[in-house]
């Protein structure tokens, strides 16, 4: 029987078989980043140590040399005869020699010859090896590791084929991987809403934040240039528990909060905060239970308000005529329009020392990066059952003379409403009397002026004596005065009498 022979047909090298173009034809599907496709590009034609096939068809393995006769036939002579079935390689040792085999049945006459077993052609993503050959099939949407002596090649999808000891299959990679370990190198995906904290060299870089690039997925080409951590750029609620806390009266209140925030610096909240995404969370549940804190030991909630009461009344029943308090001193009046801190238990987060530590809070952690949206407190209860009792009661009591203050408040209102108004009510009759007065004073002293300018121009008019017509005027007006009269007229001289007698 014939020596050992190779299949004939062999896979010829990746720089041969495979154009650069044919390979970019591909690789875009996968929306890789350039820097991976050129790196893949690379590996691939360095074939020396391993080579590319197109099909596992392809495989350099010897083909089967006897048939089922010779088989039968082998196992009674003592041949080393066997059957690899289809869809298998199979094994075969030779001295220091390992070689695959077809499919089909093989017979062998040599010594040093013997039978490994078979496994499974059609195996993905795990390497078949035997001894120092080997091959393996890389499937779409994973990246396989090789390694040739102490250096590592990326392979794309693909089978590739060894007979080298130096040459080594580490792991085929799922590139869908948010991380995606290749070696010494990632493949880092970074998704809407999150950014990815790298660090090349030592230096931070920043992935997914203020980038112009449609691709989120980034080929971290240096050994040096790992991944830190996944940041989310999202809403963040907290709720924060076992706030067991102690007022300035010294009254022990249980609380639970809800923290509202968010980055929006990525690159200040790594330098300033802390590296990691829980870390963050760690450090703003901290300075946010610290605000409350500060905010319930300046309260005193049992010499305050109780909860459920209010603090001053709604309307307060004192006249106030331009700005000043009738009936009261500038520092009641400053009283009345300032208003009054709510430090009781219900209006904790409302006071003025809660607005000022929470803008604190919200100056300081916008240095980190940080935006503080809202801190609640949906849950608060006086630890001690006895004094919440009495705060019960006093409640009760408070709530009673609230509710007494406010109506008679609310009848002070009215009768100084009633008595604005019958006020208003009389001042406008005057008015209008004194108007109605004024009007008829300007009347007659109108008319009065009318029959004062016509006597005054009939008075010229009479007084022009070389006038006919106020001769025949003067005439007529006397002799209406004198009709059906007696008059005595004394005079002097004829030729003084008046012209309406001369003659």
């Amino acid at each position: 029987m014939d020596r050992l022979v190779s299949r004939a047909t062999t896979a010829a090298p990746v720089a041969s078989g495979i154009s650069e173009e044919e390979l970019l034809e591909f690789l875009p599907t996968s929306h890789l980043p350039r820097s991976l496709k050129l790196r893949l590009i690379r590996d691939m034609r360095e074939g020396e140590q391993y080579e590319r096939l197109t099909h596992t068809s392809q495989l350099r393995s010897r083909r089967a040399n006897a048939s089922w006769g010779s088989y039968t036939f082998g196992c009674l002579t003592g041949q080393s005869t066997f059957l690899v079935d289809a869809g298998k390689v199979g094994f075969l040792k030779e001295n220091e020699t390992f070689a695959f085999l077809d499919a089909g049945y093989h017979s062998y006459f040599f010594p040093g010859v013997s039978f490994e077993g078979t496994a499974d052609i059609n195996t993905i993503n795990r390497a078949v090896t035997f001894g120092s050959a080997g091959f393996v099939t890389v499937t779409e949407g994973f990246i396989g590791v090789l390694m040739v002596g102490s250096e590592y090649r990326l392979l794309a999808p693909g089978t590739y084929q060894w007979d080298n000891p130096a040459v080594r299959f580490e792991t085929a990679v799922a590139i869908s991987s948010a991380n995606a370990k290749l070696g010494p190198f990632s493949l880092v995906t970074v998704s809407e809403g999150q950014v990815a904290s790298t660090y090349n060299n030592g230096t931070l870089h920043m992935l997914g934040h203020k980038e112009a690039s449609s691709s989120r997925t980034y080929f971290l080409d240096d050994p040096k240039w790992v991944l830190g951590a996944f940041l989310s750029t999202a809403v963040q609620t907290d709720r924060l528990e076992g706030n067991d806390l102690l007022s300035k009266d010294n009254v022990e209140l249980l609380m639970v909060a809800m923290s509202e925030w968010r980055i929006i610096d990525p690159v200040a909240a790594v330098t300033h905060c802390a590296p990691t995404m829980e870390e963050i969370r760690g450090k703003v549940n901290q300075l946010v239970r610290a605000a409350i804190a500060r905010i319930v030991a300046g309260t005193n909630i049992g010499a305050g308000p109780v909860s459920g009461s209010m603090s001053r009344p709604i309307v307060e029943a004192r006249p106030v005529a331009n700005g000043t308090v009738v009936g009261g001193s500038a520092a009641a009046a400053a009283i009345l329009s300032k208003p009054t801190e709510e430090a009781d238990l219900a209006h904790l987060m409302q006071s003025s020392a809660a607005a000022r530590h929470m803008g604190e809070l919200s100056t300081n952690m916008a240095q980190m990066g940080i935006e503080v949206i809202g801190v609640f407190v949906p849950e608060k209860r006086m630890k001690n059952d006895d004094i919440r009792e009495q705060v019960a009661r006093q409640a009760v009591i408070g709530i009673k003379a609230d509710a007494e203050r406010a109506a008679a408040d609310a009848r002070a209102y009215a009768t100084i409403a009633e008595s604005r108004a019958a006020a208003e009510a009389k001042r406008q009759m005057a008015d209008a009397e004194a108007y109605s007065r004024i009007t008829a004073a300007k009347a007659e002293a109108e008319a009065i002026q009318v029959v004062s300018g016509a006597q005054a121009e009939a008075g010229r008019t009479l007084g022009a004596p070389d006038s006919t017509a106020a001769r025949i005027a003067l005439t007529d007006r006397t002799a209406t005065a004198l009709s059906n009269a007696k008059v005595t007229i004394f005079s002097g001289a004829p030729s003084q009498m008046p012209f309406m007698l001369n003659q």
